[in-house]
């Protein structure tokens, strides 16, 4: 994306509002809370160590999915079974899919660096068939939204109550065109191609490293026993002491949620002692970077900067 492309977004700033971002993460929390931790209490009942990376990608994959699209139960969806609509509930946590199945293959056919994967000569073929899996199935959903929100239009009586994450991103993209969502024919293709790889984004740097979070919070708070006893009480307290009830009352009173400062806290420090991933920022002109003991160090074109996360927050003089 070129900086004036980054520029435009930000300023119509339909990515990035919290207002629709909180929106829709509210107005789904039926359908995320669901399917979440479904297989987790079952292995945890069992009384068996497993591994809990499966799990906790599976439940990401699913509440990023269900964020996006609004999935609602349908059609089952597999790998191997003809995918007849985007709108099935892609219940990752229970079974394969097609969209898991891709970003997984995707996933593990990138290099990281490795020269090895990067060398590979099937490496091209099996990202290229699964890039093109991906993008058929977002291509799908994009349109079965786009007619879903021309209908709503047309027809008032047949509008969701649920905010829509691609719905709210294509009338807010009509709308910076000065085009009237019912008089429009068809999705702009160099917006679907657009939306399509921020989406494909989303996933492919949401999954890995949310589900790993997760994994670092059971971790931690296994070491830290005193830190488990305050969360489950503060959960006692906000949401009741029966686990049984809590979805339920949940998608009533989401605002419930705001009530736990201290699982927000553990939630903070697990990301800062284990930050999922470093960021790169690239020069602009005129900048330089100054070193702690007052070095100088003037950005080039060809130069970025790495920043690393986890160095900086276990740093003492940080």
């Amino acid at each position: 994306m070129s900086y004036a492309e980054w520029r435009r977004g930000d300023r119509s700033s339909f990515l990035g509002s919290v207002q629709v971002a909180c929106t829709i993460f509210f107005q789904t929390s039926s359908s995320l809370l669901g399917s979440s931790a479904i297989k987790l209490r079952e292995r945890a009942r069992s009384g068996h160590a497993f591994a809990l990376d499966d799990l906790t990608i599976r439940l990401t994959v699913d509440v990023i999915l269900k964020v996006i699209m609004y999935v609602p139960p349908d059609l089952p969806c597999t790998p191997h079974a003809k995918h007849k609509s985007s709108g099935a509930d892609l219940d990752h946590q229970n079974s394969d899919n097609i969209i898991a199945t891709a970003l997984a293959h995707i996933t593990k056919w990138h290099s990281f660096g490795d020269p090895r994967v990067l060398a590979h000569p099937l490496r091209p073929l099996v990202q290229g068939y699964y890039g093109r899996l991906f993008n058929k199935w977002i291509h799908q959903a994009l349109h079965e939204k786009f007619a879903e929100m021309k209908r709503s239009k047309q027809e008032p009586s047949s509008r969701s109550k649920r905010a829509k994450f691609i719905i709210i991103i294509q009338e807010a993209y009509l709308e910076t065109k000065k085009e009237e969502i019912p008089e429009a024919t068809k999705l702009d293709n160099h917006f679907t191609e657009y939306l399509t790889y921020q989406l494909r984004l989303f996933l492919f740097a949401g999954t890995h490293t949310t589900s790993s979070s997760i994994a670092y919070v059971y971790h931690l708070l296994s070491k830290h026993p005193e830190a488990l006893a305050q969360v489950r009480q503060e959960h006692d307290r906000s949401s009741g002491p029966d686990p049984s009830a809590v979805a339920q009352l949940l998608c009533e009173q989401p605002a419930l949620l705001n009530q736990c400062p201290y699982t927000m806290a553990v939630i903070k420090e697990t990301l800062r002692l284990y930050p999922p991933a470093g960021t790169m920022r690239q020069r602009c002109n005129g900048q330089s970077l100054t070193d702690r003991h007052g070095n100088e160090y003037p950005l080039m074109d060809d130069i970025s900067v790495t920043v690393l996360h986890q160095e900086s927050h276990h740093n003492p003089r940080v």
